[in-house]
């Protein structure tokens, strides 16, 4: 292997929090998507999948692991939100992260999930990013809750980074972060996630 003149990103980490949306555009969505039936939360599961080495092959729920319903974005909201978002995101992977993405997948598009106090809605440790999901690359949350609406449910970016966070405020990250969901001990926590894809880490 011979020397090469590429420099080292020091912001290949980074978490990026900002003001996304205002507390009125959080409430709309909620309103306009919440009102729809969820479905479970699933996990994927590390198998062998024919035509996909080293792809995840099982899709299903495990409360030990995740435990929070989703709701799909409505197409017209996807019209309304999806242009902005992805603007702003390739301008914070220009200034810092400097991936090679490509935008949403339309089987893996941005949902709102919600955790309820009622079953200490949580999410484990783990990575966006891995097997059949190999080409996320950039993973962000938009808070939707008001801070008084919920208790507990940290961002924690481990090991031990609590990321603060106010409603409409986007956290952005590399999809190969570990990080986990705290149980929700009190009220009801709505975020709003999605993942850029892009080619996959070599």
């Amino acid at each position: 292997m011979s020397q090469t003149g590429i420099q080292p990103n020091s912001n290949l980490c980074a978490v990026q929090r900002e003001l996304l949306w205002s507390s009125e555009r959080c409430q709309d969505i909620v309103d306009r998507v919440c009102a729809e039936r969820p479905t479970p939360a699933r996990v994927t599961t590390s198998a062998p999948m024919p035509g996909f080495p080293g792809g995840y092959s099982h899709h299903g729920t495990n409360p030990r692991e995740r435990r929070c319903v989703e709701y799909e974005v409505t197409s017209q909201l996807q019209t309304e939100l999806f242009p902005g978002m992805l603007e702003r995101l390739a301008q914070l992977n220009a200034s810092l992260y400097h991936f090679s993405l490509e935008g949403f997948h339309r089987s893996d598009l941005p949902r709102i999930l919600e955790y309820s106090s009622n079953d200490e809605g949580h999410f484990a440790a783990h990575m966006d990013v891995g097997g059949a999901m190999s080409t996320r690359k950039l993973s962000f949350v938009v808070m939707l809750s008001k801070p008084d609406e919920y208790r507990g449910g940290e961002l924690e970016m481990l090991p031990g980074n609590v990321v603060q966070v106010d409603q409409g405020m986007m956290i952005v990250f590399p999809s190969f972060l570990l990080h986990q969901v705290h149980p929700v001990t009190q009220g009801t926590r709505r975020v709003l996630v999605g993942w850029i894809h892009g080619s996959p880490f070599s």
